[in-house]
């Protein structure tokens, strides 16, 4: 059986209290329903995985595509992970086309090589990362107040798949109400999104994940208090 999966990360961070259920289920609604819009990715279980890639046709390579087989990559949902195969499937009964197969831990997600614009993107390199230390002490932009106009402009804004949208999203976030704690479906768009940061971060700065959270929050915390004194 295929199915979609939102993997819920239980690193560290900012700080947070905890999202309310309600406020949880309303945020994964809204966020698969923006981010399938324009996205037609599958996600299997790892056991599923190995049994359709053996049912696989051959590769199908086309030229000049920005993503390869043996890149990492980053998901703005799912993470880090690795692109291990493109070959051509069948999700839709009667349409058959090439997709990338992307390994994350525990689960695999196939994305369309025609529909590679929801953010998905290679891993950035260490110049970037020394441009986003500043933008993460950056003064934030005010997030707009209408929780579903927010969540949408949020979402597009992590679409356009670069790094620095990614840390003005976390910073955004981290900044909106400062310095009183995020609650219900904002909070928990806070974590998931700095989780996927501090993965990306950490694996370019060859750091641990802690010690990304660590320095994220860092530079973050000195931007508020610089911004919000001032």
């Amino acid at each position: 059986m295929i199915y979609l999966s939102i993997p819920v990360s239980g690193q560290a961070c900012l700080p947070c209290r905890q999202p309310s259920l309600s406020g949880w289920r309303n945020f994964l609604s809204g966020l698969i329903l923006t981010l399938l819009r324009n996205t037609e990715s599958v996600t299997v279980s790892d056991k599923q995985s190995k049994t359709k890639k053996n049912q696989s046709a051959s590769p199908v390579i086309e030229g000049g595509m920005p993503i390869n087989v043996g890149d990492r990559v980053i998901h703005p949902q799912h993470g880090l992970g690795k692109v291990t195969n493109l070959a051509v499937k069948q999700f839709v009964e009667g349409e058959k086309r090439p997709y990338f197969e992307i390994s994350f831990p525990g689960s695999t997600l196939w994305i369309p090589l025609n529909h590679l614009s929801s953010g998905i993107r290679k891993l950035t390199v260490k110049s970037e990362v020394s441009r986003c230390r500043r933008l993460l002490k950056a003064r934030a932009t005010p997030l707009n107040e209408d929780p579903r106009m927010r969540q949408t402009e949020l979402v597009n804004h992590l679409k356009e798949g670069t790094l620095s949208a990614h840390c003005e999203v976390v910073r955004d976030l981290a900044s909106h109400g400062w310095p009183k704690p995020l609650t219900g479906a904002i909070a928990t768009f806070l974590h998931t999104t700095q989780d996927v940061l501090s993965q990306e971060w950490a694996a370019v700065e060859e750091i641990t994940r802690e010690e990304a959270v660590i320095e994220i929050e860092s530079l973050i915390e000195k931007g508020n208090q610089s911004h919000h004194s001032s």
